[in-house]
């Protein structure tokens, strides 16, 4: 299933295979700073930061009529809650956090693109994994603060050079 919120210029959506972070059932993600979620019955479930779960099932339409897909998460808690996909970074295929960032030592290629103002647009980076290539692709505005906060310092350690580019703004 492909979301509906990918812009058309980040990726030819037919090889969006080659990304690991689409989300699918089965996928891991990572919560960084804690985040108040509904649960599939409505309550409230709070997940506290620095916590993994796993996607366990897509739901077609978010609330509301907004159209949005919904990824039904089962946290490291036991908790099960329904986020966006902005609220979510996949780890996949790594079990931890401190796994991701590690492999991104293996940086072959970090690029950023920024809007005509330097506001956060979409970030790709590719690492080398015993399985190959593995390339992350953030590209919902509201994953800049997975950007800052948690890659781009990990880039900035191990000397990862980002390339940038800009783009235009519309007339």
């Amino acid at each position: 299933m492909i979301p509906q919120e990918i812009p058309e210029y980040v990726f030819d959506k037919n090889t969006m295979n080659n990304y690991s972070n689409i989300l699918e059932s089965g996928k891991r993600v990572w919560c960084e700073h804690g985040m108040n979620c509904r649960s599939p019955n409505g309550s409230v479930i709070h997940v506290p930061p620095k916590t993994g779960g796993i996607v366990d099932h897509l739901n077609s339409a978010g609330s509301f009529g907004t159209g949005s897909t919904l990824y039904n998460i089962v946290w490291g808690s036991g908790d099960r809650t329904c986020n966006y996909f902005s609220e979510l970074l996949c780890i996949h295929p790594f079990k931890t956090l401190d796994n991701f960032l590690d492999a991104i030592q293996s940086a072959s290629r970090a690029h950023i693109n920024l809007g005509p103002k330097g506001g956060f647009r979409q970030f790709e980076l590719a690492m080398l994994t015993d399985s190959g290539e593995l390339v992350v692709l953030l590209f919902d505005k509201g994953k800049h603060f997975f950007y800052r906060d948690i890659i781009k310092p990990r880039l900035d350690i191990f000397g990862i050079a980002l390339t940038e580019s800009w783009l235009e703004a519309e007339r």
